[in-house]
């Protein structure tokens, strides 16, 4: 297992020596304990959406789909970047759509890492404690 610092300054990065692969990312996933402190809330860039997750959020806050895309920029075809900090966030309620909230909310703090033509699990850390604790279990 490697430490490295994406930028100075920043936050850091823990990259595993596991490979970013279904069975590994899904072994990873219960290691996620969210407090919904909002941290990744505030600091993730970008926060993305697909197409059926802008429509499952739609429908859970009762809103054309077309609303919510208004505020929030296109990457493609079928995928969205919601704006940061994210309007969902609610500083007394938490999260308004933790139940529907997109796969990169849903994964934070892992993420995946391309190094020399590989693809790794990586764990975001310095402002978000479940991080810590997967960076933990993982061994590092």
């Amino acid at each position: 297992m490697v430490q490295a610092q994406v930028k100075p300054n920043t936050v850091n990065l823990f990259v595993s020596g596991a490979l970013w692969n279904r069975e590994n990312v899904l072994a990873v996933l219960p290691l996620i304990q969210c407090r919904q402190c909002g941290a990744c809330c505030k600091k993730c860039k970008p926060i993305v959406a697909q197409e059926y997750e802008v429509e499952r959020i739609a429908k859970f806050l009762s809103k054309p789909p077309e609303n919510l895309k208004r505020g929030w920029a296109k990457i493609d075809d079928w995928l969205w970047s919601l704006p940061s900090p994210c309007p969902y966030r609610d500083e007394e309620k938490g999260c308004l759509i933790y139940e529907m909230r997109p796969v990169t909310c849903k994964y934070f703090p892992i993420q995946r890492i391309d190094r020399d033509g590989m693809k790794f699990i990586g764990v975001t850390t310095g402002f978000c404690n479940a991080g810590a604790e997967v960076i933990k279990a993982l061994g590092g």
